[in-house]
């Protein structure tokens, strides 16, 4: 038999524990969906917000966590779950970095095989090249 997926419930409180320090944005994003519940892709696409705002002040522990989880995601997740990861995560970290939002390059060495394979992916796809890959 197969390895189980991660499932839509899962994957939030996977990157909560991996980055603590998103939990009051976390709030407050979810008191904005009141009375809806937000989907997990919008939920990951506000954590990638969140990690192109913080990552080059956060330690290299706390980003290996960080994209350790992602790679879960990707790697292990349901349909949903490694879209979210690779769609709303991953890709928005690059196109944020493409306008300058981000040193894409600070991320980089944290990438999962399966992470940083759709990263060179996407690149190749947009016809473009994200620092460090």
């Amino acid at each position: 038999m197969g390895q189980r997926k991660i499932s839509n419930d899962e994957a939030m409180p996977m990157i909560l524990a991996a980055c603590p320090s998103f939990g009051e944005t976390w709030m407050k994003h979810l008191i904005w969906w009141v009375p809806d519940v937000p989907s997990v892709g919008m939920s990951v696409s506000e954590f990638s917000g969140y990690i192109a705002d913080e990552a080059a002040s956060m330690s290299s522990t706390e980003l290996a966590r960080i994209f350790d989880v992602i790679e879960q995601l990707v790697a292990n997740g349901s349909t949903d779950v490694a879209t979210a990861a690779t769609t709303q995560f991953l890709e928005n970290l690059q196109n944020i970095a493409s306008n300058g939002g981000l040193d894409f390059s600070i991320v980089v060495p944290y990438l999962g095989t399966e992470s940083r394979a759709y990263c060179i992916a996407w690149d190749k796809f947009c016809g473009a090249k994200s620092p460090g890959l």
